[in-house]
């Protein structure tokens, strides 16, 4: 760190994040919902569970590479 920044690093700590910023029930509420967007068309097409892992696999393969 550079020592120009060392003084007011001292004066200055970080600030704690509060927990009401992100409440818990918002944020599983919200995964929940993301996951039955997305399993919702597997079901409708009729994908048995080998088939959905196998698309799911494929999906996450594409999302890594960008």
């Amino acid at each position: 760190m550079p020592a120009v920044l060392q003084p007011f690093r001292l004066n200055h700590p970080r600030a704690c994040v509060a927990e009401a910023a992100f409440p818990v029930s918002c944020l599983f509420t919200d995964n929940e919902n993301i996951i039955d967007d997305m399993l919702a068309p597997l079901n409708k097409n009729g994908l048995t569970a080998h088939q959905s892992i196998s698309l799911l696999e494929r999906l996450g393969g594409i999302i890594e590479m960008g």
